[in-house]
């Protein structure tokens, strides 16, 4: 099920508490661009859900979408997300945000999508998913 597919990015929800999302072009990642993610998600699940984020293109992250990412009320949503990242670039990037602004939603960067997948299935056996 794709519940919402444009040209920067679609959504897939895989399980009954995971989504997946592929950005899919190079572009400018703002915090409206987001928070509208965040929407479409929410909208997917009644409760908590998991977040599989695919970002193998060039992205630019403007100067607050990290604000975005680490609101504490996202955490009310999101139990945990894994960032597979396909440029060394943004890998050092959110590493970089993972270490100063703390999010509230434990999350992890890699460069595959396969450790990225293992990350949140440990995840999910942690807060029983």
């Amino acid at each position: 099920m794709t519940p919402y597919n444009n040209d920067k990015f679609r959504i897939t929800k895989e399980s009954e508490s995971l989504v997946k999302i592929e950005l899919t072009q190079d572009f400018v990642f703002t915090t409206d661009l987001a928070k509208s993610i965040f929407r479409s998600c929410d909208a997917l699940f009644e409760g908590k859900y998991l977040i599989l984020w695919i970002m193998n293109h060039r992205l630019t992250p403007d100067t607050k979408v990290m604000d975005a990412f680490a609101q504490k009320s996202r955490a009310n949503r999101v139990r945990a997300e894994a960032f597979c990242l396909g440029s060394p670039t943004l890998y050092h990037l959110a590493n970089f945000y993972l270490r100063i602004k703390k999010p509230a939603v434990p999350a992890t960067a890699t460069v595959s999508e396969s450790e990225a997948r293992e990350w949140l299935s440990s995840a999910m056996e942690k807060l029983n998913v």
